[in-house]
């Protein structure tokens, strides 16, 4: 007798609760906040962002100068793009917000300084640091869902090195 008491008035507190959900105002999703005012304040022309429907990675800086060569793979959907960001620049993959600090070659290879926020999370930054197109394992970023690493350094004449 004691469970029908307790399962009844269980089943009484939920289905008041979830009627208070319902009627209650609900709030709109606040708009993503921008990770860092350094990364998120830049905006391209509309002429110089590339096509949502083709491409996830958003140009937000011009590119001319030096660049680095990235590629993005969103684990859930095994999606791989290859995207340029130039250095001083953000660019935007899938959720990732992806800011170059720098982009070198030197005997070992080429590296690139960057720092990447995840919108999802903008209080946290989900990488700072040099990755390397040689070892991308030495230094990667360690999310769920994406993976980015260097492919090469492009100069603004577009050698690849």
């Amino acid at each position: 007798m004691n469970r029908s008491v307790i399962g009844a008035a269980l089943a009484s507190a939920l289905a008041v609760a979830g009627a208070a959900a319902q009627e209650g105002p609900t709030a709109a999703p606040a708009p993503p906040a921008a990770p860092r005012a350094d990364m998120a304040t830049q905006e391209a022309p509309a002429q110089e962002r590339a096509p949502e429907a083709e491409t996830d990675a958003v140009r937000r800086a011009p590119s001319a100068g030096p660049v680095a060569l990235l590629r993005g793979l969103d684990k859930f959907s095994g999606r791989v793009e290859t995207f340029e960001a130039p250095v001083g620049g953000v660019v935007d993959f899938a959720r990732l917000v992806v800011g170059v600090n720098a982009c070198e070659d030197s005997g070992d290879g080429p590296r690139v300084h960057l720092e990447i926020v995840d919108r999802a999370r903008p209080d946290a930054v989900a990488f700072l640091g040099w990755m390397f197109a040689e070892d991308p394992s030495l230094s990667a970023l360690d999310h769920a869902r994406f993976d980015v690493w260097l492919l090469a350094c492009k100069t603004s004449s577009g050698d690849a090195s």
